[in-house]
């Protein structure tokens, strides 16, 4: 046989080993599904998909619930959330992934509403993981927790969505998370949801977490959430927008605004942030006029105007204006409550207030243990219409080091007695280039009233102080140190 024959029979047996082989395995192409061209909805749509689809969506309301049943498929809107809403219609949870779905697993573009159950209205994730993006969860109901989103053991990411007027019973207005359910959260915005109970304790208006469930913000906005007992019911609120409950938060360059923890006779926490035996990580974050606000005055302990942490922390390049506490027997940190340690550096505090509240401790920061504070300007904080004040600016209970600091126009107004119109230092102290012009304690009548800027407990090592225009007003029957 010649060499051109025997080529000839080996490619044509090449060539059929080929075709044999590639019907044996045929290639599989991820398909593009069309709601409604194709499929009438939703739901029918995820049934017929395989892992690797991508079902595309039309503009339209979508009256059902859907579920994603472990498929790793795409399930995007044409024309973004705006325009394409699924719709509970207060049925169940409006969207579910509970088969171990993973961030292969896509959500984008849809508005979520009327969902209604007693975990995870909108949306409820189960040991899985998926990825959600340019979602609107909006108008959720949980008869307990989570109203615009649950999440048990789960680790999915939230991007550019936005949880607006969702509510929980209990708590987590926008989002409930509990065992080891680490969230990423990037850019989203939560407004205007309400943690309400009627049987004790709320907690969390916007996200409320718990048993390890670390959660991480970055660039997210909250704003005019509330953390208040019902209309009509007793008990107390933590965290007007979060409530970590043990886990760990990371908040970077978000901003906390008119968020609000009312209790009605119980206690209040963290007009925007609470957290419990693990400090947060608070930088580049922005908190204005958040408030702890008791509904029965003259009961209970109110703490933390904006965040309320019982360990020490960390905050550096946040602001803190125009926080507040209202009402309460024992007011601490019109701003910040820190149990413990605390470190504050380029952080400026203006306008932080404690008013009516029987015995008050610190306008804009309360910190528990020694505080450490640099190149952070205090201005116009305030502590007024009660009968006791400590520190119209900070209350720090022990050893404090100030470095490039100022204290400028803080006021104390007290009927019986106040220390320090500025800053009460309960330890010794370190002071270095720390202006105090302009503070001043008012007392109206009362019997003491001890540094109209400063009052230090322990020794006091000053460098580059001045101390200007500050003073003791009123008629106390002793005044000690106007400055």
């Amino acid at each position: 046989m010649s060499v051109k024959k025997m080529l000839n029979r080996w490619s044509l047996q090449v060539a059929a080993v080929a075709v044999a082989a590639s019907a044996a395995s045929p290639t599989i192409l991820a398909a593009e599904l069309a709601v409604p061209a194709q499929f009438p909805t939703i739901q029918a749509a995820i049934n017929a998909s395989a892992n690797g689809d991508s079902i595309i969506v039309s503009p339209g309301t979508y009256n059902e619930l859907i579920r994603f049943y472990g498929k790793a498929i795409t399930l995007r809107s044409l024309s973004g959330a705006g325009k394409t809403i699924i719709d509970g219609g207060s049925l169940g949870t409006t969207v579910k992934f509970a088969n171990a779905e993973t961030a292969t697993t896509v959500l984008d573009g849809f508005t979520i509403q009327h969902g209604r159950a007693a975990v995870g209205a909108g949306m409820y994730i189960n040991s899985s993981s998926p990825t959600v993006r340019n979602c609107v969860l909006v108008a959720n109901n949980a008869l307990d927790r989570g109203a615009g989103a649950a999440v048990v053991n789960g680790k999915p990411s939230f991007t550019n969505c936005t949880f607006d007027s969702n509510t929980a019973t209990e708590r987590g207005g926008a989002a409930y998370l509990m065992v080891n359910s680490d969230v990423i959260w990037t850019s989203c915005v939560f407004n205007g949801n309400l943690a309400m109970n009627r049987n004790g304790e709320s907690y969390g208006g916007a996200v409320a977490a718990e048993s390890e469930s670390d959660q991480t913000f970055t660039g997210c906005e909250f704003t005019s959430n509330k953390a208040e007992p019902d209309s009509g019911y007793t008990g107390g609120a933590r965290g007007g927008a979060v409530w970590l409950n043990g886990p760990v938060g990371v908040f970077a360059n978000c901003t906390f605004t008119t968020n609000a923890a009312n209790p009605r006779t119980g206690d209040g926490y963290g007009g925007a942030v609470y957290t419990f035996t693990a400090a947060p990580s608070i930088t580049g974050c922005v908190f204005t006029g958040n408030k702890l606000q008791q509904l029965n005055p003259q009961q209970n302990t109110g703490h933390g105007g904006a965040v309320y942490m019982t360990t020490g922390g960390t905050y550096d390049n946040n602001e803190f204006t125009n926080n507040s506490i209202a009402g309460f027997s024992d007011a601490r940190g019109g701003a910040v409550f820190n149990g413990g340690d605390g470190t504050y550096s380029n952080t400026p505090f203006t306008t932080n207030s404690i008013s009516g509240s029987s015995y008050a401790y610190g306008g804009a920061v309360y910190n528990g243990g020694a505080g450490t504070y640099s190149n952070t300007p205090f201005t116009t904080n305030s502590i007024s219409g009660g009968p006791y004040g400590y520190g119209g600016a900070i209350y720090t209970g022990s050893t404090g080091v100030y470095t490039d600091c100022s204290f400028s126009t803080n006021t104390m107004t007290t009927s019986q007695n106040g220390y320090g119109g500025a800053l009460y230092n309960g330890g010794s102290a370190t002071y270095t280039r720390v202006p105090f012009a302009t503070n001043t304690m008012t007392m109206n009548g009362g019997d003491r009233g001890q540094g109209g800027a400063l009052f230090n407990g322990g020794t006091g090592d000053f460098a580059s102080c001045p101390f200007t225009d500050n003073s003791i007003a009123g008629n106390p029957n002793y005044a000690d140190g106007g400055a």
